[in-house]
Parts: structure tokens; sequence; C-alpha cells
């Protein structure tokens, strides 16, 4: 394994690129709705909370078959979730879908 990373350092840097690229594609669309508030991070998701129950979100983004992580159980973040950054195309139907739950919330 270690003589591998060397040889493909630069296949690294490009995928690294695409995510950090992806991150901030997400954390700004985010940024855009109404009532999602999101959080910078260097890592490979992006953290963010919302002004209504983030329970209701997460079902319904798990009916339409995408699974974020919720901090329900945990006190002060029980508004707070948590996307992974993925492919264009997850990333895409995330933030499709997330629009269109606050739409129906009309929020």
């Amino acid at each position: 394994m270690a003589t591998f990373c060397p040889d493909h350092a630069q296949e690294f840097e490009d995928q690294s690129d695409r995510m950090r690229a992806d991150r901030e594609f997400i954390f700004s669309s985010l940024a855009g709705m109404k009532g999602i508030r999101p959080i910078r991070s260097d890592a490979n998701f992006v953290f963010f909370c919302c002004d209504f129950a983030s329970y209701r979100i997460c079902k319904f983004l798990l009916d339409q078959g995408i699974l974020i992580k919720n901090f329900l159980v945990l006190g002060n973040l029980r508004h707070y979730m948590r996307v992974t950054v993925g492919n264009p195309k997850e990333n895409d139907e995330f933030l499709r879908v997330i629009q269109e739950f606050i739409a129906r919330q009309g929020v």
C-alpha cells in the first residue's frame, strides 16, 4: 500500500479537489435556502441546521432514498444534520429534494 500512494498522488489530488468543489457547491446551495444554515467544514461532509424539525427533513429525504445523519438525540444539536459529499448526481438530487421539502413546508 505504501508504494500505491506516491504512484497515484496526482489522482488523489484531483479527487480531493473535486470533493472540495462539490462540498462548496452544496454549502453555497444550502446557504441560499430559507431556513437552512450550513456550517463551514474541511471534511467530506456539510454540517447544517434548520429552523424546523430536522427529523421531518430526514424522513422526507429517506422516503426519497437519501440518507443523511441527523443529530436528533444530542440535545443542543437536535436540529442539526450532516450530509456526506457524493458524486454530482447524488449532490444534485439531495439539493433538489431538500428544496422540494422546503417548498412543501411553505417556509
